[in-house]
């Protein structure tokens, strides 16, 4: 449900702020994580931003990935490079315990996702339920506002609304309904729409 008493955390407006370090000749690295359940997309896309061929053939990641991209900016001759990573595994277990003892200690989960993250993209699959209902989980792990953008992957597959169990309409309620300031877009990994 909308819960009126959640506050809005104040956001930060990344664009403003890269805009003006361009505009002054400084350099920007732009740390982006690219999340979502399993068979979404996600190294579709972290191949796709390192300009690799699409692979027809699905296998497991199995862990997190990361790249350094540089990024053409025409613009200016600024230097702007984004440092991509793919989190598979967005929380670790750390085990915590005061007297180092086999059976002692408590586990607990950290996230991976720490503020120096400027952006996140979720890749959700429309036909699937529990890709949505993964970014609301993980949603709820974030410490800071990065920008965040979601991505219905599998547009090409999603043609005949027969198989799509997540709709537009739901997407936008959960926009409505988020404290954060979410975005979203449809793709297709394997036509690079």
């Amino acid at each position: 449900g909308n819960d009126n008493s959640k506050e809005a955390a104040p956001t930060k407006d990344t664009n403003t702020q890269l805009q003006k370090k361009l505009t002054k000749g400084q350099s920007h690295t732009l740390n982006l994580c690219i999340m979502g359940d399993k068979g979404t997309g996600k190294s579709s896309l972290f191949n796709m931003l390192q300009r690799k061929r699409f692979e027809e053939s699905y296998s497991h990641t199995t862990q997190n990935q990361s790249a350094q991209i540089a990024w053409e900016f025409r613009l200016s001759n600024v230097e702007v490079s984004v440092k991509v990573r793919e989190v598979v595994h967005p929380r670790i277990k750390k085990r915590t315990s005061e007297l180092k003892t086999k059976d002692s200690g408590q586990e607990q989960q950290v996230s991976v996702i720490t503020p120096e993250v400027d952006a996140i993209i979720f890749m959700i699959d429309p036909r699937k339920k529990y890709t949505l209902e993964y970014v609301e989980r993980e949603l709820e792990y974030l410490t800071h506002e990065p920008e965040i953008l979601l991505v219905s992957n599998f547009t090409d597959a999603c043609d005949g609304a027969q198989n799509v169990q997540i709709t537009k309409s739901t997407i936008k309620k959960f926009i409505q309904e988020s404290k954060f300031a979410l975005k979203h877009c449809e793709a297709s990994m394997s036509d690079r729409f």
